[in-house]
C-alpha cells in the first residue's frame, strides 16, 4: 500500500507528494512548503537522525522553503513548526529512544531553501549521509553539528550575503567541502573528534577570513587558492604537519607572500594526536 501525507502552513494550500514500499513496509512520503511573505530573516533549524540528507536551493525565488521527508511512520514522525521567522523542521524517533538505520528504517529528507530571505541555518544530524549544495541561498550563518556521518558540501554559486560564521562540528565521520569561499565567511570553526575534514576555500574574495581548528585523533586538510596569504599556528605535541611551502617565522608559519596578499587566511589548529595538512589549489 502507498500512501501520501500532505502538509503546508501556506496562505494558499500546494498538494504534492508520493510515497514508496521499502523492505515490504509502508513508506509515508510528507511535504511542508512556504512561500515567502514579507519576511527579513529566518532561523531554519534541522534535526535528522538517521538516513539520506539533500540540502539546496529552490528551483523558484518567492519559496521560503519546500521540504520532502519519507520514512516508515512506525518508526518516525515528521517535525514541522514555523511563526515569527523561526522554522523548526526534521524526524524524531516515535517514543524518544534514538534510532539508527538498521532499527528505523531507511529514512530520507531533502530541503531547498529560496534565495529571497536571509537564513541562519543549523543542521543537527545522526548517522546520515549527506549531500550538500549551498549556493543559490542568502546563508548569514552555517552551523553543522554531525554524528557518524557520511558529508559532502559544495557551494556552487557566490553568498549575495556576507556570512558570520561557518561552524562544523564533525564527531566519527567523514567531511569533505569545496568551494566555501563562495559562502563568504569571516570565521569558520572546525570541532573534529576521530573522522577525516578536507576544506576546500575555493571562491575566497575577503580581505581576511580566519579558520580556528580543534582536532581530537582525526585528519584535517585545508586547501587554499593560490594568491592567498597563509598564516598558521598550532599546538598539540604528538599531531603532524604536512606543509612544506609554509616557513616558520617565531610561533607562526607563513607563506612566502603573507606580506603582499590582497587576500589572508589565518588558521589556527589545536590538535591532540591527528595530522594537519595545508595543500594549494586553484580557485
Amino acid at each position: 500500500m502507498i500512501r501520501c501525507t500532505v502538509l503546508a502552513l501556506t496562505a494558499i494550500p500546494i498538494v504534492l507528494g508520493a510515497s514508496a514500499e521499502l523492505a515490504g513496509q509502508d513508506r509515508t512520503s510528507t511535504q511542508f512548503e512556504r512561500r515567502a511573505s514579507g519576511e527579513s530573516s529566518v532561523d531554519v533549524n534541522v534535526r535528522f537522525g538517521a538516513g539520506d540528507f539533500t540540502l539546496g536551493p529552490t528551483l523558484s525565488g518567492n519559496h521560503l522553503y519546500r521540504a520532502t521527508l519519507e520514512y516508515l511512520e512506525e518508526h518516525w514522525e515528521p517535525i514541522h513548526t514555523y511563526g515569527s521567522g523561526r522554522l523548526e523542521l526534521g524526524l524524531q524517533s516515535r517514543g524518544g529512544a534514538p534510532r539508527s538505520l538498521r532499527q528505523g528504517g531507511e529514512a530520507s529528507m531533502e530541503l531547498r531553501l529560496g534565495p529571497s530571505v536571509p537564513v541562519d541555518l543549523s543542521l543537527e544530524m545522526g548517522a546520515v549521509r549527506a549531500s550538500m549544495d549551498l549556493g543559490g541561498m542568502a546563508l548569514r550563518s552555517f552551523e553543522l553539528a554531525t554524528g557518524a556521518s557520511e558529508t559532502r558540501v559544495e557551494v556552487s554559486r557566490e553568498n549575495p550575503v556576507e556570512m558570520s560564521e561557518l561552524s562544523l562540528k564533525i564527531g566519527a565521520a567523514s567531511f569533505r567541502a569545496e568551494g566555501l569561499g563562495r559562502l563568504n565567511p569571516a570565521r569558520i570553526s572546525v570541532e573534529g573528534g576521530v573522522g577525516e575534514v578536507r576544506l576546500g576555500l575555493e571562491g575566497l574574495s575577503r580581505d581576511e577570513t580566519e579558520i580556528a581548528a580543534s582536532m581530537g585523533l582525526g585528519a584535517l586538510e585545508i586547501t587554499v587558492p593560490d594568491g592567498v596569504g597563509i598564516r598558521l599556528t598550532r599546538s598539540g605535541l604528538l599531531s603532524t604537519l604536512n606543509a612544506p611551502f609554509l616557513e616558520r617565522r617565531g610561533s607562526a608559519h607563513y607563506s612566502d607572500d603573507w606580506d603582499t596578499s590582497d587576500r589572508r587566511v589565518r588558521i589556527s589548529v589545536e590538535s591532540a594526536l591527528g595530522s594537519v595538512r595545508i595543500i594549494r589549489g586553484d580557485g
